[in-house]
């Protein structure tokens, strides 16, 4: 009895510890983020400059994609609301890359946080530098097609399956990049047993899209994948004071070998649990 109790009270004392740096960790990361001339609404495509970039992409009355040019006020007006992420999503995520980094499998004081609460309209791919408290990118990603049957842009469901083309939840690391079919691309590695074990068997990588730009946001529909994670091939660094370079390149050299992506969802299980609390990485 009494050394359950040490282990509870270790238990609580430990959680507390965590949920305090992670606080601290998240309101910085507030500050900075709301702080940054890319989320001022009249400024959010600040890269489209009204410069032609290779990079940066509008769409004609005819569905047409051709390189762009500035967004007319009335479209700004229409793309979606910014939503940062929720504390309770930031402080899993962060005590799961604590306890991943104690086994030495990170490599990279980089988070990236995938959102699938949200719709796929919305910006919900978060890359977070921990060392320095800053939010370094927060673009679109697309979902398995198999995760949202019903074509409504918001994933339901969510597997380890081969073939079930669902997006995996968990924590995963970054690894190794090459060139396939859909250009720059990175392979990652599944380290939940239960939610995400077979994402390298199953070819679940991180690759670009060319659905993925600030005016199809303004139509709500991006599109979605086999299950991988997308970035925009057709957004520009400029977005974010970098290189007028594609953001996939650009995001996908930043995370590559070793760092912790993190996909979530409140989705539950046929029993009504949650998945994600599945994750070995989260389990006290």
């Amino acid at each position: 009895m009494i050394k359950f109790l040490i282990l509870t009270s270790f238990l609580i004392t430990s959680l507390q510890a965590y949920a305090s740096s992670s606080q601290e960790i998240y309101n910085q990361l507030e500050i900075n983020f709301s702080e940054n001339i890319y989320f001022n609404n009249e400024n959010i495509n600040i890269h489209r400059d009204g410069t032609v970039s290779p990079y940066i992409k509008e769409v004609s009355p005819d569905y047409e994609v051709k390189n762009g040019r500035a967004l007319t006020s009335k479209q700004v007006q229409m793309l979606p609301a910014f939503e940062f992420i929720k504390f309770d999503i930031f402080e899993k995520a962060y005590r799961g890359y604590l306890k991943i980094k104690k086994s030495r499998l990170v490599k990279k004081e980089i988070l990236t946080i995938v959102d699938y609460t949200l719709h796929h309209e919305k910006r919900r791919l978060f890359v977070i530098d921990l060392k320095n408290k800053k939010v370094l990118f927060n673009t679109w990603t697309q979902h398995g097609f198999g995760s949202d049957s019903q074509r409504t842009g918001m994933a339901s469901d969510f597997s380890n399956i081969p073939n079930s083309e669902q997006t995996s939840l968990g924590f995963m690391l970054t690894q190794e990049t090459y060139r396939g079919m859909w250009g720059f691309s990175m392979r990652l590695k599944g380290i939940d047993t239960t939610l995400n074990s077979k994402v390298r068997s199953r070819a679940i990588v991180m690759h670009g899209s060319g659905s993925l730009f600030a005016e199809i946001a303004t139509y709500g529909n991006m599109g979605l994948s086999a299950g991988c994670i997308t970035l925009p091939i057709y957004e520009s660094g400029k977005f974010y004071g970098l290189k007028d370079r594609s953001l996939n390149e650009i995001v996908i050299n930043k995370i590559k070998n070793g760092s912790v992506i993190f996909s979530y969802s409140d989705a539950v299980n046929h029993s009504g649990k949650s998945l994600i609390e599945q994750s070995t990485w989260l389990k006290l």
